[in-house]
Order: C-alpha cells, then structure tokens, then sequence
C-alpha cells in the first residue's frame, strides 16, 4: 500500500497566468485543468502537500507530474523556444532535491522520479513537505516565446509500519 501528498495550498505563485493548487491535485492525472505561467516569464509556483505519517522507511519515495509548454495559458504542441522546469521538493524553506527537466517538446507528458534514499533521509516532517516548480523566460523571438504548465502532481510514500501486535504474558505466581 501506500500514501500520496497531493497539492493542498498555494504558497508561491510569481509569474503564474492562471490556476490553482486545485487544478493539479486530482487522484488521477486530468488536463482539463492546470497552472500555467506567462510567456517568456521566469516563474516560481510552490504549493504545499498534504499531510501522511511518517513511513519509517528511506525508500519507495515516488514523484509524479504531468507538464506541458505552453503559448499563452494554452498547452501547446512542439513549436516555439524551449523552456526550461526546474521541480524542487522542500521541506519548510530545505531543499530536499532538485530535479531539472528542459521541455523540449509542447504537449502533455508525464514524468516520474523515484527519490534515492540519501535525500529523503533528510526529511524529518512529513507534514510540512512542499513542491516548488521554477520556470525559465524562454527567450527568442516574441512569436516563440513560451511558458509551462502543469497539470497534476503527486508524491507516493510507503505505508507506515504496521503496529505491533506482541503481548506480553504476566504470570503471577
């Protein structure tokens, strides 16, 4: 089994053109809806998780996304300057890991990483855990310039332990 974090609130939205935490923390990934950024705009769009237990284990930490360029809010297909998405996850204001994407191509793809356990070692609060996504400007001419977007997002983690069960016999005599 195990627990996903999903988007719960918007912490950081510079540069965003449009959406909401809401339109990207779906139990199943959905494109009707999504955050994007302005074109050319070095963005920065945080959002923090939802709350799971602990899982007591290192491993088995996935990360989700759907992204997408993007032409004025509208994802759009392989035209236009490159953009380049930076998706981070934090703990508080600590950066656990930094994972860097360049979105060469336009329409929606998925994209996966599995966290080694070095850096989710140093999670301490899975309370208080938080994705950010950073947006380059594009650059080029005005007619290619572009922007992201993202729409769904989560973060698998392992169920915790299971409670003991022992009992413990006391005998008197």
């Amino acid at each position: 089994m195990a627990q996903f974090l999903r988007p719960d609130g918007d912490i950081t939205t510079t540069g965003v053109g449009g959406g909401t935490f809401a339109s990207i923390d779906e139990e199943v990934a959905s494109d009707s809806d999504f955050v994007w950024t302005d074109d050319n705009t070095a963005a920065v769009y945080e959002v923090s998780l939802s709350n799971v237990t602990d899982p007591g284990t290192d491993s088995g930490h996935i990360l989700r996304y759907r992204v997408s360029k993007a032409d004025g809010g509208v994802p759009n297909n392989n035209s236009g300057s490159v953009v380049t998405l930076n998706v981070e996850l934090y703990q508080g204001a600590t950066q656990i890991q930094l994972i860097e994407n360049t979105l060469a191509l336009g329409l929606w793809a998925d994209r996966s990483l599995a966290f080694t356990p070095a850096f989710i070692s140093s999670i301490t609060d899975y309370t208080d855990l938080r994705l950010r996504f950073t947006c380059t400007n594009s650059g080029g001419s005005p007619a290619n310039r572009r922007g992201m977007a993202i729409s769904w997002t989560e973060l698998e983690v392992p169920d915790p332990p299971a409670p003991s069960t022992r009992r413990i016999m006391i005998i008197n005599k």
